[in-house]
C-alpha cells in the first residue's frame, strides 16, 4: 500500500490581497503543533517562474498575450510539482502538509477566463468559456489537485489601496495597472478597481465551473474578508476538517 500523502491547501485572492495572516493562524493551530508543514508560492523563483518575474513586474516593454503567460505559468507549475525531487510539491507531501499561496485556480482567473475566442482564437471562435475551462482542466490533470482551495474575497477598495502602495513582495499573476501621466488619481483608482472586479468575477466564474461542472470537481471555499478575525473564524473549521480527514 502506498504511503498516504499529507494535505495540500491553497489560498487564492485577487491582486492586492495577501494570505499571510491566515497562513500564520494555521501555523498557530494546536492540531499542527506536532506536524510539519511548508509554505510554497506561485509563481516560484525557479528557472521558469524567475523568467516570468520581469514581465509581471512590467520591467520589459512587452505586453504578453494571455496564452503566453498561461504556458509560462504551466512550465513553472510543472517544475514546482512534478519533478522527482524532495522539494517538489509531490515530494514535500510525503512528510509535510503543503500550503500554497496561489496555484492553478489563479491561472483560470488571470489567463483562461480572459481569453475571448473570437478575438484571441479566431479558428475556435465557436468556443465558450466552459469549453476553454474544460480544455485547461484536461491540460492540468497531471498536476496535484488541492485537498482544499480557499478563495479570499477581499473588499475592492482595500485591494485597490494595496496595489497603489505597490507592495513588491507579492509576485503578481499579471501585469498590474500603472498610472498614466494623463490620468488623475481618481481615474487611476477607478481603473484599478475595474481590474480587481474583473479578476474577482473571473475567480468566481472558474470556481462555479470547478465545483459544479468540471470532470474532477474540486473543494473550494469562498471566504469574505472584511475583517480578518471574522474571516478566520469562518475559515478555521473548514481548514481543520481538511487536515483531520484521511
Amino acid at each position: 500500500m502506498s504511503e498516504q500523502q499529507k494535505k495540500f491547501i491553497v489560498f487564492e485572492y485577487a491582486d492586492g490581497g495577501n494570505a499571510s495572516y491566515f497562513i500564520d493562524k494555521i501555523r498557530d493551530e494546536e492540531i499542527l503543533k506536532d506536524t510539519q508543514f511548508v509554505v510554497e508560492r506561485e509563481p516560484t523563483y525557479g528557472i521558469f517562474g524567475g523568467a516570468l518575474m520581469p514581465i509581471l513586474r512590467g520591467d520589459l516593454r512587452y505586453e504578453p498575450h494571455f496564452l503566453e503567460l498561461m504556458f509560462g505559468f504551466l512550465a513553472d507549475r510543472a517544475n514546482h510539482t512534478l519533478r522527482k525531487s524532495e522539494f517538489s510539491i509531490n515530494g514535500l507531501r510525503k512528510n509535510k502538509h503543503v500550503i500554497c499561496d496561489r496555484y492553478n485556480l489563479a491561472t483560470f482567473a488571470y489567463q483562461i477566463a480572459r481569453i475571448d475566442p473570437s478575438r484571441d482564437l479566431p479558428i475556435y471562435s465557436g468556443e465558450t468559456k466552459d469549453d476553454l475551462f474544460k480544455w485547461f482542466e484536461e491540460v492540468c490533470k497531471y498536476f496535484p489537485k488541492p485537498d482544499l482551495t480557499v478563495f479570499l474575497k477581499f473588499n475592492t477598495s482595500t485591494l485597490a489601496d494595496n496595489i497603489k502602495k505597490a507592495n513588491p513582495t507579492i509576485p503578481p499573476f499579471t501585469i498590474l495597472p500603472k498610472k498614466n501621466e494623463e490620468e488623475t488619481e481618481d481615474q487611476y483608482e477607478e481603473r484599478i478597481k475595474g481590474h480587481i472586479d474583473e479578476i474577482t468575477n473571473n475567480y468566481l466564474m472558474a470556481i462555479e465551473y470547478l465545483t459544479k461542472r468540471a470532470v474532477g470537481r474540486q473543494k473550494i471555499e469562498v471566504i469574505d474578508v472584511e475583517f480578518h478575525e471574522k474571516a478566520w473564524r469562518d475559515m478555521r473549521p473548514k481548514i481543520l476538517e481538511c487536515l483531520k480527514t484521511k
